[in-house]
Order: C-alpha cells, then structure tokens, then sequence
C-alpha cells in the first residue's frame, strides 16, 4: 500500500507546487485514495449468513492489512451487508487508520460505504472525514457524498467539500478529478492560508 500511496504523491506533485487551491485539491485526492485502498483492500473475516433473506449480514466487522508483518491498516464497521455472490459489500459506521512504519497516519469516518468488488467503484454517503493524525502539519477532508468509477478513474464530489493540505483550506461546492489527465473541476472555492475557515455543515465531523 506505500507503494500506492507514494505513486499518488509523485502524480499530484505538480499539481500542488501550483497555486493554493490546486493543493488542497491535490490534498483532497490523496486523502480519498488512501480511503479506496482502506475500503478496497479490507480482509473480511468469516461471514455468518443471516436468516432468510439472499444478502448476508454481520455486525461489528472489523480487519487489518499486514505489510511486511507490521501493520498498515484496520478497518471496523458497525454493519456489515454483503450480496448473495459477496460483490456489493454495503458499510455502516465505518472508521479506519492508515498506518506507515507502524505509526497512525490518518483516521477516516463514513457514515456508509459501499464497494462493488467486481469493478472496484465504489460510493461514501453519510459524511465523509479524513483527518491527519501522525504528520506535523494538519490536513484533513470533509464532504458529505462522494463516488469513485474505477474505469475512468474519475472522483465526483457533489456537495460541499472542505480541505486542509499543507497550512491551506479549501472550501468548494463540488469536485470533480480525473486521475489520468489529472484535469479538477471545482465549482465555487474559497482558499486560505492561516486560521480555519468556519466550520463545516455538509459532513459530518
């Protein structure tokens, strides 16, 4: 997973040595794919099918990723609810740390998430929140909704979204990313350097 977190980094390098905006943008893409390989890449435990019913259904889920027998992520989730076949997986309360050198990095909060396997898109709803835990400058992301199209590698944020990256806060109605062009479509923004701006209403924290 560092090695995916690193290319993501190089690739958005020259986005965020541009303009204020463009980091934290940058800073919200970075963020939303370290919750894709949280979400994608979780290890589900043995599942108990519940009774009746052609969905199974398991409540306080929980799991980790190990990378070279330290860990690098867990995952916990109230409910659990999974298709018949295993391929939509549906997450309530879900919460997760990202891990580097045995070390918390960042937590992430989603009030549910669902994750179709068999083309890796995936969709937050509820209240999005990544924050930074374990770096010495803050940078956090905060929206309500939010979905990921693996064919296309496009990211769309459709509410407010509210980023800190790198001393910067950027607020916007919408995002839009494409990660292979690396094109970002916002609506209206605001970005400041310094004190935060007023708390956000569109997620919850």
């Amino acid at each position: 997973m560092t090695h995916w977190i690193e290319a993501l980094q190089e690739r958005l390098s020259p986005f965020l040595k541009r303009w204020p905006l463009i980091a934290g943008i940058g800073g919200a893409l970075f963020g939303l794919t370290i919750v894709f390989l949280l979400i994608a890449g979780l290890m589900t435990p043995d599942l108990v099918p519940a009774t009746g019913g052609s969905k199974i259904v398991v409540t306080n889920i929980g799991g980790q990723g190990l990378r070279e027998g330290k860990t690098s992520w867990r995952f916990h989730a109230d409910r659990a609810e999974f298709s018949a076949d295993g391929a939509v997986q549906t997450y309530h309360n879900a919460t997760a740390t990202y891990f580097l050198r045995s070390r918390p990095m960042y937590k992430i909060l989603a009030g549910e998430v669902t994750v179709d396997t068999r083309s890796l898109n995936y969709s937050a709803d509820g209240g999005v929140h990544v924050w930074s835990v374990g770096l010495p400058d803050k940078q956090h992301f905060i929206t309500q909704s939010l979905v990921w199209n693996n064919s296309t590698q496009m990211l769309n944020c459709p509410g407010d979204t509210d980023v800190m990256y790198q001393g910067v806060e950027t607020r916007t109605d919408h995002l839009t990313a494409n990660l292979v062009t690396g094109m970002i479509t916002t609506g209206q923004s605001i970005a400041k350097v310094g004190q935060p701006l007023p708390a956000a209403t569109s997620a919850n924290r």
